[in-house]
């Protein structure tokens, strides 16, 4: 019997997920990033659900939308992958530093993403 395993990444350095510093004054419409979820173990990965978390400080996870889930109620081959894209807005339109966490449970465990975006007036 195999064993599935579970890995996250995204373009470059990513972790914590950033989604860097925007202006939102005048109705900007957010940043949006995609994570990869990979499969490196020599089983099936099934996918559970996604979701969006509170952070330990400064937790905004109302700022957060998951606006694309190709890997909801998905079993994903061995090397194979599958992708999650998030966006970020400040709803409140202030300024400063938001986080949230994105955890992506499956059979193999559940794995919290840190995301943090900024906000500027």
């Amino acid at each position: 019997m195999g064993v599935p395993a579970i890995t996250v990444g995204c373009p470059v350095t990513c972790l914590p997920l950033n989604f860097g510093t925007n202006s939102f004054l005048f109705g900007g419409a957010g940043v949006t990033k995609v994570v990869t979820v990979k499969n490196t173990g020599n089983t099936g990965l099934i996918m559970g659900i996604a979701s969006i978390g509170a952070a330990t400080t400064n937790s905004a996870p109302s700022d957060y939308t998951i606006v694309s889930n190709l890997c909801a109620a998905k079993t994903i081959a061995i090397g194979g992958s599958c992708t999650i894209t998030v966006k970020f807005r400040n709803a409140a339109l202030l300024g400063g530093t938001f986080k949230a966490t994105l955890s992506i449970a499956s059979n193999a465990a559940t794995v919290k993403v840190p995301m943090t975006g900024a906000g500027s007036l």
